[in-house]
């Protein structure tokens, strides 16, 4: 079965995915930053990873530049966002 590695700084988002993902027999793997991301992906690259935005090292964005495509990493990327970032407009 294919191999997913769920990147996310809530434990509880990873715990979520990791019980859905597993049921339906995937072998899943968890970082809880982008640099240790990163580190998973060089020592045994996944099938899949989904990655979140918005973390508080390094964001889903740069993780997935740094793994570019002349590199040995084959997985496919996903890059998911969860909640609403809100600007302040002062007048």
């Amino acid at each position: 079965m294919a191999s997913i590695l769920v990147v996310d700084d809530i434990p509880e988002n990873v715990e979520l995915l990791f019980r859905l993902l597993t049921k339906r027999g995937y072998n899943v793997r968890s970082a809880g930053n982008g640099e240790a991301a990163l580190q998973s992906v060089r020592k045994d690259p996944p099938d899949l990873i989904l990655l979140d935005i918005d973390m508080p090292d390094i964001s889903g964005y740069e993780v997935a530049a740094r793994l570019n495509p002349s590199s040995t990493v084959n997985a496919e990327i996903r890059v998911s966002y969860e909640g609403s970032h809100r600007s302040e407009v002062k007048m």
